[in-house]
């Protein structure tokens, strides 16, 4: 019940509401034929990714490591989201993003050997 009051007028959305309705987009709207081609990270991708790992965590130990780059710890926080999809085969991928309370959506598409982002914000 929580999750489903902030859908009151003058409440901040949060993320089970976000992963809900972009997967119900997902399953209920988007053609058969386009789904084997779009792929939408959960809303939890982006937090993991730029959220600092907690001390004593395994990945808290991997950030204190100066012979990683910040690409490198990033990549390994979130490594094991897409191990069952390739993204190089999609043509689209979805990235809902929460900053500082303010959701918005990137997504980011390949046609035709070009690729560009699509950054869409209320």
């Amino acid at each position: 019940i929580p999750d489903y009051q902030t859908l009151n007028k003058g409440t901040f959305l949060n993320d089970v509401i976000i992963d809900f309705y972009l997967h119900y987009l997902f399953r209920e709207k988007l053609p058969t034929q386009l789904k084997e081609n779009v792929f939408i990270f959960s809303s939890y991708f982006f937090k993991r990714l730029s959220t600092q790992p907690k001390e004593g965590t395994t990945m808290g130990i991997v950030e204190r490591d100066s012979k990683l780059s910040l690409a490198q710890k990033r990549h390994l926080r979130v490594q094991n989201w897409t191990k069952k999809t390739k993204l190089s085969q999609q043509q689209m991928v979805i990235f809902p993003i929460c900053n500082s309370s303010h959701w918005f959506l990137v997504t980011a598409v390949i046609a035709s050997n070009k690729y560009f982002l699509i950054v869409m914000d209320s």
